[in-house]
């Protein structure tokens, strides 16, 4: 991709936080954290619901979001998946 400021130069991989340029590795990196996050989400439940009202609720890290509606579905795995833009140009999967 040429002159993507997203990704490395002369790759189509992301830029990432562990400074990976090979897809495969990446790729690798984030299922090893997923697996992770999901078993300790197993392990110790997050109280409280987390529907679209909650997350449009200003916190201390985020102003209020608004959005648009959704912007598109997508499947993951059997589920169908919201995404809805947000105020600024951002998305967020629901």
């Amino acid at each position: 991709m040429a002159d993507d400021p997203y990704v490395y130069p002369g790759t189509d991989v992301l830029r990432n936080r562990f400074d990976l340029r090979d897809a495969a590795d990446l790729a690798e990196r984030e299922a090893a954290i997923s697996a992770i996050r999901i078993a300790q989400l197993e392990r110790r439940r997050i109280p409280g619901g987390y529907d679209l009202a909650r997350l449009q609720r200003p916190s201390a890290s985020t102003s209020a979001m608004c959005t648009r509606g959704p912007a598109s579905f997508v499947r993951c795995g059997s589920a169908r998946v919201a995404i809805y833009s947000l105020c600024p140009s951002t998305s967020i999967l629901i």
